[in-house]
């Protein structure tokens, strides 16, 4: 760099190149992009969920910015652009999470406000398409299981027309009707019980209370023994031969009046008991009847089931034929009871027309009639009559409790089976309904669906179309610029640089070592000192405050001893340099040429003869004595310099400095104790 501020003019030369270069390179070279931003607003569907989400818009734009939109732009716009270039200059940006910002630059303002736009408009139909796609195969799959529910429940309803096939109903509403019927009927039969138990009740008590009034007065009158007999006459039932008519009649609604004479009121009790008989009898063909119907659907669900075996279809002729067999029993049953509950309502008639006196007591549990008579005393005309139709008002009642209770007992028996067969019918009427609940639900969802897919509404909506960003025209005017000016001042200057930096390379001190001491530095050479003489002084001086900082003593005496080889100028100039640093110091210095003072020695007088009084009185004239001494052209003038010197600067070539010559030198200055700076290599 020092090197560089010495040549000025060079500098200022190579600086208005460079500024001539950068703008010749600005102003042919220019060019401006133009930059157009657009923004999206992203609305997700929110009428599919949960079964159709929509993506956020940080995954949508993740997957529509591909390799296959960047190809759809550079062939419609015939860009020549690679798709990474192209995937620069084109940007998708989130601004929030429902807002898409979007730019693109080009050299071309039309082009850059076109691609722009069409970049956005195919965004917004990949978009779309993307969510058609989902959304139609959610359609496909609703219609899939559509058709399954729908086989699900043809299925449930045909199980269900069977079972109600095999129980003779129609629907389950019919069951649960007749459940409901039977139970409103069971509750009412069972408030009768309740009823003729109580007039059962009140009639044996009135029955018996009459009797123990008559046999406490027939006690004291006539004697105990023929009110028995007559007691025992009246209260047992008439023969056979007594009763004209051998029909029946029902016990439930017949008022039993004041009867004549004794045969009406045993006539009536002997229809009273034959009723009993014929409501048996009645009930027992009704179970037969019941019993028979079971045992043929028994056989005809048999013979259906082999025919299915066989053949695996059922014929309408056979299925036809076992309903009129059907039919026909249940008819043939049917009239058998007719005739019975026929012959029941004769009986019911002729005891209403033996009746016609007032009544005392009604089976139904109300109040005797207006202008009945009250309950005869005993002794009274009408005690025998009274004593009959108590009598026979107690049978009656007992009677149609029995009747009550064994319909009650079928009733609660027919409710048992029908619960039975609600409960088979359950499962099979929840399929049906479940099976009508799942198709409804996926009707709906399908609805739902294919009007989303219908609906022209984008989730994404194009807010901001294609236009100028505010200062979106640049320039690379400034770039180019600072490119070229940086080029030419490179070109420029670099070589020069490189000169400088391969001058100080060579002589940049080295931290090896000779022998054990350190290298101070080199010399610089002959051709450095005449063509840079500025720097090869600068060097010296360097090398001078080396040698300073290791002899760092107030005074003292310095050896600077060269060897052969060595450019004695070079050595001079390192000697005055080391003079002028300690004077710098504001120091007295003394430099002594060896060969000054030296003299020529003669066999009988000593060396030193003189000179230790010469050094003496020259340390005392000064700080400090810089004596300049070969190394190697006499041993003899070495090891006297050594001898009067505190330390010593060796000053070799380069090439002999691990020489065994060297080493020989140093052994014998060690010897001496002198001590060694450094070396400097020259």
């Amino acid at each position: 760099m020092r090197g560089m501020l010495r040549r000025p003019i060079y500098l200022v030369f190579s600086l208005l190149v460079a500024i001539l270069t950068g703008g010749a390179m600005a102003h042919f070279f220019r060019s401006e992009r133009h930059h157009y931003f657009g923004k999206m607003m992203y609305v997700p569907n929110r009428v599919t969920e949960p079964l159709y989400t929509s993506p956020n818009l940080r995954d949508l734009t993740a997957a529509m910015v591909n390799p296959v939109m960047l190809e759809e732009l550079r062939s419609r716009w015939n860009l020549r652009d690679e798709l990474q270039d192209l995937r620069n200059r084109l940007a998708f940006q989130m601004a929030g999470e429902a807002s898409l910002d979007t730019s693109f630059w080009s050299s071309d303002p039309q082009q850059a406000e076109a691609v722009l736009q069409h970049a956005m408009e195919y965004f917004v139909d990949q978009s779309r398409s993307f969510r058609s796609d989902a959304i139609a195969n959610h359609i496909d799959d609703f219609e899939r299981e559509t058709e399954a529910s729908k086989s699900a429940q043809r299925a449930a309803g045909i199980r269900l027309e069977k079972k109600l096939r095999e129980v003779r109903l129609q629907t389950p509403t019919e069951l649960v009707a007749e459940i409901f019927d039977l139970r409103r009927s069971i509750a009412q039969s069972t408030e009768q019980v309740v009823a003729t138990q109580d007039r059962l009740q009140l009639s044996r008590a009135q029955f018996e209370s009459l009797l123990a009034m008559r046999e406490s007065k027939a006690s004291s009158d006539l004697g105990i023994g023929n009110i028995d007999s007559e007691t025992e006459s009246i209260a047992d039932p008439p023969t056979s031969s007594q009763v004209q008519n051998p029909d029946e009649s029902p016990a439930q609604g017949v008022s039993l009046a004041v009867f004549e004479n004794e045969n009406e009121a045993a006539s009536v009790t002997h229809d009273l008991r034959k009723q009993k008989l014929l409501e048996d009898r009645i009930r027992r063909e009704k179970e037969r009847a019941r019993a028979n119907v079971e045992v043929e659907l028994l056989k005809k669900e048999f013979d259906r089931s082999s025919l299915l075996h066989q053949k695996g279809l059922i014929s309408d002729a056979l299925l036809e034929k076992a309903k009129g067999d059907l039919e026909v029993l249940l008819v043939q049953q049917s009239q058998q009871v007719k005739e019975m509950e026929g012959q029941l309502d004769e009986i019911h008639e002729r005891i209403e027309l033996q009746t016609n006196a007032p009544m005392l007591i009604e089976l139904n549990g109300s109040a005797a009639s207006t202008g009945s008579k009250p309950v005869a005393s005993p002794g009274e005309p009408n005690e025998k009559q009274t004593i009959a139709m108590l009598r026979g008002s107690e049978v009656a009642a007992d009677i149609h409790l029995e009747y009550l209770t064994e319909e009650l007992e079928g009733k609660t028996a027919r409710l048992r089976i029908l619960t039975a067969i609600q409960k088979q019918i359950e499962p099979l009427v929840k399929d049906v309904d479940n099976g009508a609940t799942k198709l409804d639900r996926l009707n709906a969802r399908n609805e739902t669906f294919i009007q989303t897919l219908r609906s022209a509404t984008n989730e994404l909506i194009i807010v901001q179309n294609a236009s100028p960003m505010i200062d979106g025209v640049t320039t690379n005017a400034r770039t180019l610029f600072a490119a070229g000016f940086i080029a030419s001042l490179g070109c420029l200057l670099v070589p020069l640089f490189l000169a400088d930096l391969r001058t100080a390379s060579k002589h940049k001190p080295t931290t090896q070592k000779v022998f054990g001491f350190p290298v101070l530095g080199r010399t610089p050479d002959a051709r450095r000192l005449e063509n840079d003489p500025t720097t090869a002084e600068d060097e010296l001086r360097r090398l001078a405050i080396r040698i300073r900082h290791k002899f760092d003593h107030p005074k003292g005496v310095m050896t600077v001893a060269s060897g052969l080889g060595v450019n004695e100028l070079d050595v001079d100039g390192l000697v005055a340099k080391l003079a002028l640093q300690l004077e710098s110091e504001n120091k007295k210095v003394l430099v002594v040429d060896m060969a000054d003072i030296d003299r020529h020695a003669i066999a009988s007088q000593d060396a030193m003869v003189g000179r230790n009084a010469t050094f003496a009185e020259l340390r005392s004239q000064s700080d400090f004595v810089l004596i300049r001494a070969p190394m190697f052209a006499s041993a003899l003038r070495r090891d006297i310099a050594a001898s009067l010197s505190d330390a010593i600067v060796l000053v070799v070539p380069k090439d002999e400095a691990n020489s065994p010559r060297m080493q020989q030198a140093i052994v014998e200055l060690t010897v001496l104790e002198t001590s060694i700076v450094g070396v400097i290599l020259a």
